[in-house]
């Protein structure tokens, strides 16, 4: 059987926001100014580039960190100053509207959380006694990659048998920002297609179907869309899926599946199913 495991990067999009970490610092935040354009490179790449004024700036890197207004941890913005008089430190979109303020009383360093506007381009700024000194462009993305896809099963009704009934995906974050998957549709040659009801995916130990840079995340259909009426389910033929991944964030992504169910046929929740199944190929493509 050819090598299940093929990847293919998903197109960034994304989306970035600015909240106050805890402490003795003040932040404001307009996240609703923004208007930054989507991302469109597929792994993490996030630059930046200083201006003549930007010596104030040791460091700006987006990474992992504590949220302290959300109790949990999520993608932040790291920024290092030389100076330790500076009083603030803003972010521009690229429009120049300032979508978030961190004052400072004291210390060289501070934290940006990422969360909730588009990506894009943006500007850190610092100021001084009211007064620019320095600015610092980065761009920040979001982008996911499918690294597998699985046929899940679940225990017959009346049988210790498995019939295999759902499809699903290991995802990691390969971006900047956080990712959240709201739609997980099953179409094509399949017994069962997703009706609209059962769409949102499935998750494991999570509140929502999100997650921040660098990890991974597995999200399975809901029903059972490899499970149907027929009798003839089982007999070893080659079909195709497309299985369409929708994020909170205006991006769509198909996997183009091809499979076969075989095995003995299994009785399921109001339909019947298969015991095997096998995966012969998988690409992804974007939009």
């Amino acid at each position: 059987m050819p090598d299940q495991r093929r990847r293919a990067a998903l197109a960034s999009i994304g989306t970035a926001a600015v909240t106050a970490l805890a402490g003795c610092n003040s932040t404001s935040n307009n996240s609703n100014d923004s208007e930054n354009g989507d991302a469109t490179a597929a792994t993490n790449t996030s630059t930046s580039t200083q201006s003549s004024n930007a010596d104030v700036f040791e460091a700006v890197e987006p990474t992992t960190g504590s949220l302290p207004t959300e109790n949990e941890e999520g993608a932040v913005l790291d920024v290092a100053l030389t100076d330790t008089s500076i009083s603030a430190v803003t972010l521009r979109n690229s429009n120049g509207s300032e979508v978030a303020r961190r004052e400072l009383a004291t210390g060289t360093a501070t934290q940006l959380p990422l969360t909730g506007i588009k990506a894009g381009a943006f500007d850190v700024v610092a100021v001084k006694n009211g007064n620019v000194v320095g600015e610092q462009s980065i761009t920040l993305e979001r982008s996911f990659e499918v690294d597998n896809i699985t046929l899940a099963k679940s225990s017959g009704v009346g049988s210790d048998k498995q019939v295999t009934d759902k499809i699903a995906l290991e995802l990691s974050n390969t971006g900047d920002l956080p990712t959240q998957i709201e739609v997980l549709r099953v179409e094509g040659d399949v017994p069962n297609p997703t009706p609209p009801r059962f769409e949102r995916p499935r998750i494991s130990g999570r509140a929502t179907a999100e997650f921040n840079p660098g990890e991974s995340m597995t999200v399975t259909s809901r029903g059972s869309p490899l499970t149907g009426d027929s009798d003839e389910l089982c007999t070893g033929e080659s079909r195709s899926a497309d299985v369409v991944l929708e994020t909170a964030h205006e991006h769509v992504a198909t996997v183009d599946l091809d499979f076969t169910l075989f095995g003995s046929q299994v009785q399921s929740v109001g339909s019947v199913g298969c015991q095997e199944s096998s995966i012969q190929d998988w690409t992804v493509s974007k939009s």
